[in-house]
């Protein structure tokens, strides 16, 4: 069984929000404010988090099945 802690919803916005140089939400959880001001002690305010490194699993994704499927899957699909 995996006794990693959970992030709550505002818990994990917070942290998100850190990471992309975001203002803090007076709304979140006082826990939640505190992990969004420890990322921020670290990151300095900077958005660490470059959209250019998220990889695009989409794309990915739709290349994997033109290989599999060929150039036509698409149209197998919503013809269903």
């Amino acid at each position: 069984m995996n006794t990693a802690a959970l992030l709550t919803h505002d818990e994990h916005k917070a942290s998100e929000a850190a990471f992309h140089g975001l203002p803090l939400d007076p709304k979140w959880s006082r826990h939640a404010q505190k992990i969004y001001l420890g990322i921020l002690a670290v990151t300095n305010g900077r958005d660490i988090v470059h959209e250019e490194e998220v990889p695009d699993l989409t794309s990915g994704a739709t290349g994997m099945a033109r290989d599999l499927f060929g150039d036509d899957w698409s149209r197998s699909l919503s013809a269903r």
